[in-house]
């Protein structure tokens, strides 16, 4: 792995700290994947990254249609 040195301005690197920040990353890491996506070599995502994006994912209804949870016997029918 190489190092790099990047100048930015004032807000732009007050803009990467805070969105480095919230997504739990280094600003380090925060600008290589951005790099990574870019150039279309993604790396393998976060555990915090694929929990969100199966958190967002479609809702799953597991009732019954008259509103109750299904029984064992009706799970595996």
């Amino acid at each position: 792995m190489k190092n790099l040195t990047v100048s930015l301005a004032e807000d732009l690197f007050q803009a990467l700290r805070i969105r480095a920040a919230e997504e739990g990353k280094s600003m380090s890491r925060f600008v290589a994947e951005t790099i990574e996506l870019r150039l279309g070599k993604r790396q393998p995502m976060s555990q915090s990254e694929a929990m969100a994006r199966f958190l967002a994912g479609p809702d799953m209804d597991l009732l019954t249609g008259d509103g109750r949870a299904p029984t064992r016997a009706e799970l595996y029918d």
